[in-house]
């Protein structure tokens, strides 16, 4: 009979399933986000003073 060993997985502190995951530059949700920073941006620019 053979014998297995049975080994607990390592504890991880809870901390570090709430950190917030880096964000992916290719997600749509952040273009656009990007687009409309930028746009803002130009608005800003065409409508000051100067």
């Amino acid at each position: 009979m053979k014998q297995i060993k049975i080994e607990r997985k390592v504890h991880r502190p809870r901390q570090d399933r709430y950190e917030a995951l880096p964000l992916d530059p290719r997600d749509p949700d952040i273009l656009r986000a990007k687009q409309l920073a930028r746009l803002a941006g130009a608005a800003s620019l065409e409508s000051a003073p100067g």
